[in-house]
């Protein structure tokens, strides 16, 4: 038992003899503690504060690793009324985190207005250099009497979770500064309107110069809701490869922002429904990709750039299955300095007008092998209400092109790829590069977030199919097409691709598919046209080696670098039954990607096997320890078979938020996945 201050030999005795929690410090009227200030510095770290109701007006600072709770949280989550008035004495902020893994609940918080002595923006909860901080549960101003200049703040810090939490009134709801790997989710930030910058969300940070990485990155921010504000989401600099999924971001000027060299950021199954302005907006920021969103009743749905022809505009944004509608002006606005931009699979409908450009590229970068019905190669677009042209060739492209505006040719190109159906109704058969640790290629998912893959001079990079084929797959011979996205232009003629198969990404054998590229920031590929053949259970691959006399990156995730095949009748690479694919010789086994992903409380994760096989389906945490066992039955039936983890361990204890990988081992072979669990 740890020292506890202030008390006598006799009382610890009694305290040892009685059994009585060391470790739970009590503030409140009636308690050992008057304030919260008092039982933090009494404390020791891994200790529990609990407040009881009251009005404590004062400044914490939580200088060590503990938890600091309202009781009347922990009680019942309905009631919150320990409220700290920070206006006195008015000069720090409301509580203060500067110590690791501290946790601060319940509270509402108040009256943390103007700046403190170092010119700080004064707020109701700030983390600063305090790794892996919970910040759950609070109410941080909740009107204009009872408001602070800001509610969360996140500065310097990694791992944080800020979950759960109200914010309202005042300039920004949580603020994120130079801070990666947090976990924002479950909030809800309202009437952050005092100007023109005033952010439900506001992130920004530095870039570091020697490696050109950003300080505000990979952080996940999902499940909120950010509402009346002046910006909903604003990542204003220095913010790269950061997910913004599954928002309510709603009823505010500018839905999102995305500005100030803002790249490579993940903006995924949105909301972002009646902002008054914009739904999205991005301005000199790059390579971000905008997808399954639904934008609508806005002004502007999507706009790239601005109205200034001095402006930079905005370049290289992949903008794929999103729902368009009902927006005041137009679905999509492209101003003139924004260049390489793509659209694709989007469904535009009821927008007064669907797209108002200067000019841009509208459908996938090069030819793809697609399934509409049955297999076709060729350039995909958008879908249009209004498009009522014919289809002779049924490939599920317009044989018109569609104008943008009216058919003004002032408003820019013609849609040249408008779809005649729905988007859902395309399937890509496109591998696009990963930049994850596996070297994986992920067939038709252009959804991963964007990064890069640094290839030294002479190096060779092998990226294999997120499956293995079962039984021996044929591809029909022709060109393989696809593009390649460089950070740094390189020489010409300065990279080879090939296409061939691997056991397990380390060997490479070539089927004689390659191509050689290079000159610019973008290139699109043709092979040399040669059938590519992949022999039961081994990997399609794509090998990329560098001949470019210094380390050039490439851009990996969505679809900024991918090959498509020639097409062979299968959309469902491995385990469709096209007539090139034969019966397997031994039992086929598909593991699939966890639903939803990431997930909170439970998430179901399929498997099928091709015939009768035992399994096992295990969950590890990735320091390979086990988890929990989710099925172990020695035969199990051909067929599809699904198993639910609803993030507990084997004990029933809820586990930790994090990465955590999913086990099959059936057909004499084990096959892994990595899936998120978000709390």
């Amino acid at each position: 038992m740890k020292p506890v201050p202030g008390l006598s030999v006799l009382s610890l005795c009694l305290l040892l003899a009685t059994g009585s929690d060391a470790d739970t410090l009590r503030v409140g009227p009636g308690q050992p503690f008057a304030t919260i200030q008092a039982a933090v510095e009494a404390a020791f770290a891994g200790d529990e504060i609990i407040v009881h109701d009251g009005l404590y007006a004062e400044n914490v600072v939580v200088d060590k690793s503990v938890s600091v709770r309202a009781d009347s949280w922990v009680v019942s989550s309905d009631n919150r009324y320990a409220v700290i008035d920070a206006g006195y004495p008015g000069d720090l902020h409301g509580v203060t985190v500067t110590a690791a893994d501290a946790v601060i609940e319940g509270f509402s918080i108040c009256n943390a207005l103007g700046s403190t002595a170092q010119w700080d923006y004064r707020a109701a909860i700030r983390v600063e250099g305090a790794d892996g901080a919970r910040i759950a549960n609070n109410r941080c101003g909740w009107d204009e009497d009872h408001r602070n200049s800001l509610g969360v703040v996140i500065i310097g810090s990694s791992g944080c979770e800020v979950t759960g939490n109200t914010t309202a009134e005042g300039l920004h709801g949580i603020w994120i500064e130079d801070s990666g790997g947090c976990l924002i989710q479950g909030n809800l930030c309202r009437n952050h309107s005092l100007d023109i910058n005033s952010g439900g969300i506001y992130m920004f940070g530095d870039v570091d110069g020697a490696t050109g990485l950003a300080y505000t990155s990979d952080n996940l921010i999902t499940d909120n809701t950010f509402r009346d504000c002046a910006v909903g989401v604003y990542l204003l600099s220095g913010c790269m490869l950061n997910t913004i999924g599954d928002n309510a971001i709603e009823m505010n000027y500018i839905g999102v922002a995305c500005r100030g060299g803002s790249s490579r950021n993940l903006f995924v199954g949105n909301r972002v429904e009646h902002n008054s302005n914009r739904g999205f907006w991005l301005n000199m920021s790059y390579e971000n990709l905008v997808l399954d969103n639904r934008i609508d009743d806005c002004h502007n749905g999507i706009w790239l750039g601005y109205q200034s022809p001095s402006d930079y505009g905005c370049d290289n944004t992949l903008i794929v299955g999103n729902t368009i509608t009902d927006n005041g002006y137009s679905g999509i606005r492209i101003s003139a300095k924004s260049d390489d931009n793509r659209m694709f699979l989007n469904l535009f409908s009821g927008n007064l007008n669907n797209v108002v450009s200067a000019g841009t590229d509208w459908c996938t970068a090069s030819a793809v092998s697609y399934f509409h019905g049955g297999n076709f190669q060729g350039r995909l677009g958008n879908r249009y209400d209004t498009y009522t042209g014919a289809d002779l060739d049924g490939d599920g492209v317009g044989d018109e092109g569609l104008p943008f505006l009216d058919g003004d040719p002032d408003y820019g190109p013609v849609e040249d790829y408008p779809l005649v159906a729905s988007p859902d109704d395309y399937k890509i058969q496109a591998w696009c590069l990963d930049g994850d640790e596996d070297r994986t290629m992920h067939c038709g998912d252009p959804g991963r977030i964007p990064g890069t893959v640094e290839i030294e001079t002479g190096e060779s990079v092998i990226w294999r199919s997120e499956h293995p084929a079962v039984g021996d797959v044929s591809f029909a011979s022709g060109s393989w097409r696809g593009q390649l996205r460089f950070g740094d232009a390189p020489p010409a003629e300065s990279f080879t691709i090939e296409i061939g198969t691997t056991t397990d990404g380390t060997d490479f054998t070539p089927t004689g598919a390659q191509a050689v590229v290079g000159g610019d920031w973008r290139n699109e590929f043709t092979t040399s046209a040669a059938a590519v053949a992949v022999t039961d259970r081994r990997f399609l691959a794509l090998r990329l080696t560098s001949a470019a006399g210094w380390t050039i990156p490439v851009l990996t995730g969505g679809m900024a670098s991918y090959v498509s095949s020639p097409g062979r009748g299968d959309p469902d690479w491995p385990h469709g039954t096209g007539t090139d694919i034969p019966v397997p010789a031994v039992p086929g086994v598909v593991l699939r990607q966890n639903v939803p992903n990431p997930f909170n409380p439970r998430t179901t994760i399929e498997f099928e096997l091709s015939a009768q096989s035992a399994a096992r389906l295990r969950v590890h945490d990735l320091a390979g320890r086990l988890i929990r066992t989710l099925l172990d039955r020695p035969r199990m039936p051909q067929g599809k078979h699904r198993a639910v983890w609803d993030g507990r361990d084997s004990a029933g204890r809820s586990v930790a938020a994090g990465s955590y990988i999913y086990r099959l081992e059936a057909g004499g072979s084990v096959f892994s996945r990595r899936m998120m669990l978000v709390r």
